[in-house]
């Protein structure tokens, strides 16, 4: 997703004129900050943009559906689990529930917990829950546009993308990411807890910062996380993808036992305990 690949996927999609657009939220994000930054016009005949395989954020949301002058909806399913939610025009996130059985497994307080799955339309393999590694809940209220499909409140990404504080409190990805998204000379981002008290920010960036801006940004993270947190900032020309060609905002190498511990699970060793 370079500035020629950006360039390339515009020029289609002016062309094309496609009534609906269906990508990774990070690709559709980065492909609406290009076209904003051309001030391209807005597609004609573009009715519905979905987005799927990461986390949609607000802000990634309020930019897409700015550049490309259309709704945002959530896809939500997992390559071997299946499709397992789509968001309606209200904002429900309705489970497909005529072929997908979803379970949260030992919720918290909230209702939260990972997110279980019993595919029963798969014919290839048996798929009884599984665990997907996503936390989530789930919406018990009616939605305003009538369906009657079970919701997901949310799903809030998988264990890694949380972040946990040198005293043990647990912080959801966006805490960091705001930090950092609203700076113009930051083109992208990730951010990285190696440890307990070391979190690593790789930064691509759009032009030079200095040693104020820098400076600037360690104190955000610092009053965050506490004294005790350790900050590293690296420059680098571009931040790899996935395999699968996902991006990954926030990466955690410490939170999943924790998360573990506090929600109770059992191993992660399979669903057997269940």
């Amino acid at each position: 997703m370079g500035e020629t690949a950006l360039e390339r996927h515009a020029a289609a999609i002016l062309h094309r004129r496609p009534a609906k657009i269906y990508g990774y939220a990070s690709a559709l994000y980065l492909l609406a900050g290009y076209l904003d930054g051309k001030e391209a016009p807005r597609p004609p005949g573009l009715r519905a943009v979905f987005a799927t395989a990461e986390p949609l954020f607000e802000f990634q949301r309020k930019t897409i559906e700015g550049a490309l002058g259309c709704p945002v909806g959530i896809e939500y399913g997992c390559r071997d689990g299946g499709l397992v939610a789509l968001e309606c025009p209200e904002g429900g996130l309705h489970i497909l529930a005529e072929g997908m059985y979803v379970e949260i497994l030992d919720p918290d307080a909230q209702g939260r917990g990972e997110i279980v799955l019993t595919n029963l339309d798969s014919q290839a393999f048996p798929i009884i829950r599984y665990r997907t590694g996503d936390i989530g809940s789930l919406d018990p209220s009616p939605c305003p546009c009538g369906r009657g499909l079970p919701k997901l409140r949310g799903v809030e990404g998988r264990r890694t993308d949380f972040l946990v504080t040198p005293g043990g409190r647990v912080l959801h990805a966006l805490s960091a990411i705001y930090i950092l998204r609203e700076i113009p000379a930051i083109r992208e981002f990730r951010i990285v807890q190696e440890a307990i008290d070391h979190l690593v920010i790789h930064l691509v960036l759009r032009q030079p910062i200095g040693p104020t801006e820098e400076a600037s940004m360690r104190a955000q993270f610092t009053a965050l996380f506490g004294p005790d947190m350790r900050v590293d900032i690296v420059r680098a020309d571009s931040l790899p993808r996935s395999a699968s060609g996902k991006f990954r905002y926030v990466e955690s190498r410490v939170a999943q036992p924790i998360l573990e511990r506090l929600m109770g699970a059992a191993s992660s060793q399979g669903a057997s305990s269940i």
